[in-house]
């Protein structure tokens, strides 16, 4: 398996079809944050919220609502994306419309699969942290070498978890299979394939840290001129805000839809190798040669 043409192709996708950036963006949940507020706001903010407790209400309810939201559209984007990349052979690239209405046929399994995932990763964690508690709870100097010590298994965790999920979202929209038999397949995927899915990813990994990176800088970039204006004048500060908000959000868009894209084009055209391996005798139903035949 060549990974500099998987790359160089998930790469190509990503970059030619800028279409995919809209599912990229809610298809990638990286992004960098910083805040940037004095304690005397935090005070006054604090003192007018416990004034008005329905206000602390309506904020906790929108806040709800908005994970709510991108949780859906994260999903169904996914979705949509593994189906874009995959359907390249048969019909080339389908519309954003049509990508995010096959999206939508997966959302209730790509939903139960994110729940397994999250109940899987909450009891991983808790098997993890309790040790590790108690550990601190009897000797802080144990409890930092004890969590050294578990930094190469949890990775190890990780590795295994993020491949299976990635793989079994694949096996339900390429593969069309059902929740049990999409992750049963992916285990043994990763289980044949163990050193080629490690590759995968840690290319997935650094290119994260690089979108976080990259967003954390352009967050920095945007906030230090607001927070030299805040020193100057408060009517300084709205204006630079209606004109550096629009900008940053625009920006944060463009860089996080084609990160996002390219990590999930890159684990789809990844799969897509893994099943041709796995049926060399077979024409395969879906062929990354005339996909990159297109592209080029």
């Amino acid at each position: 398996m060549d990974f500099g043409k998987i790359i160089a192709r998930s790469l190509k996708i990503s970059w030619k079809y800028k279409t995919l950036w809209a599912l990229g963006f809610f298809a990638s949940f990286i992004g960098g944050s910083s805040v940037f507020i004095g304690k005397d706001h935090e005070t006054r903010a604090s003192d007018f919220v416990s004034q008005h407790p329905w206000l602390l209400a309506i904020i906790i309810g929108y806040i709800i609502l908005l994970l709510l939201f991108f949780l859906i559209m994260h999903l169904i984007c996914t979705a949509g994306l593994i189906d874009a990349v995959s359907r390249f052979e048969k019909n080339g690239l389908p519309g954003l419309k049509e990508s995010f209405k096959s999206g939508s046929t997966y959302f209730w399994k790509f939903l139960s699969l994110w729940l397994m995932a999250i109940v899987i990763a909450i009891v991983c964690f808790g098997l993890v942290a309790l040790p590790i508690a108690l550990t601190f709870w009897a000797s802080v100097t144990a409890g930092f070498l004890f969590l050294v010590i578990l930094i190469p298994p949890g990775f190890v965790i990780i590795f295994f978890l993020f491949s299976i999920y990635s793989l079994a979202q694949r096996e339900i929209v390429i593969g069309n299979c059902h929740l049990f038999e999409s992750i049963r397949n992916a285990f043994l995927l990763l289980k044949k394939n163990i050193r080629r899915n490690l590759i995968v990813f840690l290319v997935d990994f650094i290119t994260a840290l690089i979108l976080f990176s990259l967003n954390t800088f352009l967050l920095l970039l945007f906030a230090i001129p607001l927070i030299l204006m805040a020193i100057q004048s408060t009517a300084a500060v709205i204006l630079l805000l209606l004109v550096e908000v629009p900008i940053f959000i625009l920006i944060a868009i463009l860089l996080t839809g084609f990160f996002g894209a390219f990590m999930n084009s890159l684990y789809t055209v990844f799969y897509m190798e893994l099943k041709k391996m796995a049926t060399p005798a077979e024409s395969p139903e879906i062929s990354s040669d005339k996909i990159a035949g297109e592209l080029s």
